[in-house]
């Protein structure tokens, strides 16, 4: 059996029948669509030893990404590799494959990337020159929020609450190919949440919406609700205008997260990303939230629990009598 036909027949015998959530199954398949199959599809389970895998690893390490060429994180190899081993393990289990591999193989160490952040002024430019029209609402809606992509091109007009300004994150659009537009529920149950906006945000959306047709906020010069698959390739296209390095939208949920952990504590910046542990937080954003050692010494200077004057320090005894 191949990995190709293994593939389909664990994912309609276990993606297709197991209750999880949406977004779970679409990353576990989206997992084997972008980096197992491409390589190892095409191979029989037999054929596959601890080298062959040894080597694909080495692939997603250097040159893996689809859309760039470069290397995955080391938190994205061991993903896509447990994923293999997911359908491995549950292809041995039913007995439709008798060899198993990847027990012995060295996988890379090492967390996510250092997140990657926009200057305001960055920002500022990509607004200005992206195309098409409507990406300059959903790059300036996600560098003030901090909303998923798919949380942004989910945001219609009732989840706005005008009087107290703030939005309220109810559903999001998913796209695993080009035009496709899905809804479902957010990323996680704590995922719905109110997000307060500032002035700017607020005068962004009621401009929109003096000229909007249709219950979605984001839509193109028609009215129609957008397929966020194709926002890749234009944030590349505005960063390139700039002549600044590629990245994408998620990006400026990194900009905004490091721009409010200058403002508030970490424990709010989670829950206003909707990041499940603080420690998700901190870790990736650990850059913004260094605080310079010299404010700890000057937070010391004010406390007084002692007089230590020069002369109310004892001299030292020339000798120890406990020990002469």
């Amino acid at each position: 059996m191949t990995v190709s036909d293994g593939a389909k027949m664990w994912a309609e015998g276990y993606l297709r029948v197991v209750p999880l959530r949406y977004a779970t199954k679409r990353n576990k398949w989206e997992r084997v669509r972008c980096y197992i199959l491409p390589r190892l599809g095409a191979l029989d389970f037999a054929a596959i030893d601890d080298m062959v895998l040894q080597d694909w690893i080495a692939y997603l390490s250097s040159s893996g990404r689809c859309l760039t060429g470069e290397g995955l994180a080391p938190i994205s190899v061991r993903k896509i590799y447990n994923q293999y081993l997911e359908i491995q393990n549950w292809l041995m289990d039913r007995g439709a494959i008798a060899h198993a591999a990847g027990y012995h193989v060295a996988l890379p160490k090492g967390g996510c990337q250092e997140a990657q952040i926009f200057s305001a002024e960055e920002v500022a430019g990509l607004i200005r020159v992206v195309r098409p029209k409507w990406m300059r609402a959903v790059i300036e809606i996600a560098y003030r929020t901090g909303m998923r992509r798919g949380e942004i091109f989910g945001l219609q007009w009732r989840d706005i609450n005008w009087t107290a300004e703030t939005i309220m994150v109810q559903r999001a659009v998913t796209a695993t190919h080009s035009g496709e537009r899905e809804v479902t529920p957010p990323k996680t149950y704590t995922s719905c949440r109110c997000i307060p906006i500032d002035r700017h945000c607020i005068d962004l959306l009621r401009m929109l919406q003096a000229t909007a047709r249709s219950e979605w906020v984001i839509v193109d010069q028609y009215g129609r609700p957008i397929s966020p698959w194709c926002t890749v390739r234009y944030m590349h296209a505005a960063c390139d205008a700039l002549g600044i390095p590629r990245r994408g939208l998620h990006a400026l949920r990194h900009t905004h997260a490091t721009t409010c952990l200058t403002a508030a504590p970490a424990k709010v910046v989670q829950a206003r990303l909707d990041h499940a542990w603080l420690s998700q937080t901190i870790t990736t954003y650990n850059h913004a939230i260094a605080v310079p050692q010299d404010n700890i010494v000057a937070a010391f200077d004010d406390i007084v629990v002692a007089d230590h004057a020069p002369g109310d320090i004892p001299p030292e005894p020339e000798s120890d009598p406990l020990l002469d």
